[in-house]
């Protein structure tokens, strides 16, 4: 997951959240330049307990996942543990013995070298000034190949959410390719 985001001025020249009734807002362009990007982890899995836990340290990219987040893993020992959860916990922050609780696993697998790749593009709320988004509205897209939406949960997007996750897909409504370039998007995002 490797993008830029940039807070746009508005017509006054200001670069910064501002206020609207009781929340913040911010427009941004948001620069994809490798859309969902792999990370590897070497663990194990305990079905029962539905986690994985870090045999060998990754403190580079563990501290990079959030809960709530979905994530597909791949290249599991058996593929037992191959498809797209949701990441329910996290302990640690990527030494040996940190832990990803998990929506599902299938199987118990030990010392597993997997390959994470998040579903959507993470966009963390301090990224645009703000310590929590409550709405999100594409306003804009640089290229006409993909189509932009935002992730939410069943119930629809609830208040008070640290990050975002950005979804994208192709006029077919398949989703981008893992490392795509995927250009410019414009957002409004409102929050606190």
């Amino acid at each position: 997951m490797t993008h830029t985001t940039t807070i746009l001025s508005d017509h006054h020249g200001v670069a910064k959240r501002q206020v609207k009734g009781h929340e913040y807002y911010v427009d941004a362009a948001v620069d994809i330049t490798e859309f969902r990007t792999d990370v590897a982890f070497t663990g194990t899995f305990v079905a029962a307990a539905n986690t994985f836990t870090l045999t060998v340290a990754n403190l580079t990219d563990f501290p990079s996942l959030k809960v709530g987040q979905s994530i597909t893993i791949s290249d599991t020992e058996s593929a037992t543990n191959d498809g797209t959860v949701t990441i329910t916990a996290i302990s640690g922050v990527g030494a040996i013995g940190s832990v990803l609780t998990l929506s599902a696993v299938a199987g118990d697998e030990t010392g597993d070298a997997i390959t994470v790749r998040p579903t959507y593009e993470l966009l963390l709320a301090s990224e645009f000034g703000l310590r929590v988004i409550n709405t999100v509205f594409i306003t804009g897209q640089e290229t006409d190949g993909s189509t932009f939406g935002v992730k939410t949960t069943s119930g629809g997007l609830s208040g008070g959410q640290t990050y975002v996750e950005l979804h994208a897909a192709n006029g077919a409504g398949v989703p981008a390719s893992n490392d795509a370039d995927l250009g410019t998007v414009r957002l409004r995002v409102y929050g606190i």
